[in-house]
Order: structure tokens, then sequence, then C-alpha cells
């Protein structure tokens, strides 16, 4: 990583800007031009290192209060299969290979969001028929400790 680009790297992370020209304010911030950030947000595009700038919502401030952590103990020669069986639903937003624990014997783990503990239930059960037959356990969230994106480049870990 180009040690030019931390900054900017620092500041992406933050609240971005709500203004008509974002970059520019970022730039000022920077001490440099747009020009220069937008050209540097796609050299960090083009190799790689930032996939998207965008929105990030707090699923339970919008009313996805009901959570729950599944694993999943999927035969290896089918893992990507289930995956690709239930990446599309709107409410997985993570999905995961993990290695199998002897104390915890399963090897694809899911985050899942909805409105309601019914709403979840049925989410759960047609992602149980998408995937089956496999053994499988739903984590419940009982409440949020924590809730934050990947920090990269802190002071702290300098």
């Amino acid at each position: 990583m180009n040690p030019a680009y931390i900054p900017l790297i620092r500041l992406l992370q933050e609240e971005f800007p709500v203004c008509e020209r974002p970059f520019t304010a970022i730039a000022a911030q920077l001490g440099t031009s747009e020009r220069e950030i937008l050209d540097m947000v796609e050299t960090l595009r083009r190799e790689g290192a930032l996939k998207r700038i965008g929105a990030a919502l707090y699923h339970t401030r919008a009313g996805y209060c009901f959570n729950s952590m599944v694993v999943w103990d999927v035969p290896e020669e089918r893992l990507q299969d289930a995956a690709d069986a239930v990446t599309p639903l709107p409410q997985v937003t993570h999905c995961y290979a993990r290695a199998r624990a002897p104390e915890f014997d399963y090897n694809l783990y899911t985050m899942i969001h909805e409105t309601s503990e019914e709403r979840l239930a049925a989410l759960l059960s047609d992602m149980g028929r998408r995937i089956s037959p496999v053994k499988f356990r739903a984590l419940n969230t009982i409440r949020e400790l924590k809730k934050s994106g990947m920090r990269y480049f802190t002071e702290e870990s300098e």
C-alpha cells in the first residue's frame, strides 16, 4: 500500500460528507484537489483495494431486529452449492466457509436479518430447504454489543 493513500483511506472510513461535492470537501481536508482525490480513489478501486463507496445501513434501526448466525454442517463437496443457494437472499448479509472444530462441527456460517420472529423462522425454513439435508443451528442474537465496520490504518494500529 502506497503510504500517501493512508490519510485518504482514513477519511473514507468516516462519515461521508453530505454535500454537493463530497470529494472536494475531502480534498480540502487533505490539502489537495478534488481531481487528485478522484484519481486516488480510482487507483484504489482499479488495484482492488477499494470495492465501493456506499451507505451503511444500521439494520436494527431500520427494523431488522431479529438476527441469527446460522451454522451449517455441509459436506465439503456441496459447500459451494450450499452457499450459492442462500447468498442471493437479501436477508443473508454474510456467508463464510470456515474450518470445522472438533467441538463445533460446522463449516458454513451465514448471518441473517429479519423484521419479526415469524419472518426469521420462515427464512430459516426456506434456507434449510435450499441447503438440505444437513444439520444446522440458529444462534439468535440476544442484543447487539458492538456494530462497526473494519477500520484500516487507524492511529492505534501503528
